[in-house]
């Protein structure tokens, strides 16, 4: 489920872990003037679905995001996470990108506790963690 995103103009959006796109192809150029995709996955972004908002794609790793600080009015990402190895120090990069302006209280407070939450999983105890795609060696990672 996609957030009504219609009430609002945001001038410059990133998508993280964009794959080929999916998301884009639901946002309007009234509501996202322009769209960053990012993804760690040099073939996904080549054959990214058409949409109407203009779009570049850069190869980039979602820990290590290759942009200034306080960068974009709205961050977005769908199905993506999951990947990503060290899930904090992404909510850390996604934090530090949005503009000071955009990121109000409410936001701040949400991110705040999601990485507080990720810190008390991570800290407390074993967890497994279960690829979706398929199941080898490589797919299941335990960490303490």
């Amino acid at each position: 489920m996609l957030l009504n995103l219609s009430l609002r103009t945001f001038p410059l959006a990133l998508d993280v872990g964009s794959g080929r796109g999916y998301i884009a192809q639901h946002l309007t150029k009234e509501t996202i003037e322009k769209l960053i995709q990012v993804d760690i996955a040099e073939n996904a972004l080549k054959n990214a679905v058409e949409s109407e908002i203009p779009t570049v794609s850069v190869v980039a790793d979602e820990e290590f995001l290759p942009f200034k600080e306080d960068t974009f009015d709205l961050v977005v990402s769908s199905l993506s996470l999951h990947w990503v190895n060290d899930l904090p120090r992404a909510f850390r990069e996604v934090k530090l990108l949005f503009k000071s302006a955009t990121l109000g209280a409410k936001t701040r407070n949400i991110l705040t506790s999601l990485l507080f939450f990720i810190y008390f999983k991570l800290l407390s105890h074993y967890s497994v963690i279960l690829s979706p795609v398929g199941m080898n060696r490589s797919t299941l990672l335990f960490w303490k």
